[in-house]
């Protein structure tokens, strides 16, 4: 599935193409193929360095990383992503994935872990 999200978003006009990438990336995360999404990121990062949805990536690859025994890794992305300022429409990322909650959750749960 990653691949046909990757192929569509070299179809696809300007506007929708980070959205498949995204959706590709998150394929790949789904699959537990952590390099291959954390490539795929960067991918996304080079090509649409503003763009919202790596942030939304990066916290659920945290999360699975902490849930698959890994919270030493998780915590760094965790602790990363609390630096950053975040994406620019945050507020609405923040009301759909409450990420400003979910940092300092996270944090503590690996450091317990």
């Amino acid at each position: 599935m990653a691949d046909a999200f990757a192929e569509r978003a070299d179809e696809i006009g300007e506007g929708f193409s980070d959205i498949y990438r995204y959706l590709a990336a998150r394929s790949l995360l789904e699959q537990n193929r952590f390099d291959d999404t954390r490539e795929a990121l960067e991918a996304l990062r080079r090509v649409h360095p503003d763009g919202d949805f790596t942030h939304i990536v990066d916290l659920e690859h945290a999360w699975n990383l902490q849930r698959n025994g890994q919270p030493a890794e998780a915590l760094a992305i965790f602790e990363r992503l609390e630096s950053e300022t975040g994406p620019e429409q945050a507020q609405a990322f923040d009301e759909f994935f409450d990420i400003r909650t979910e940092l300092p959750m996270g944090i503590a749960r690996c450091q317990l872990d």
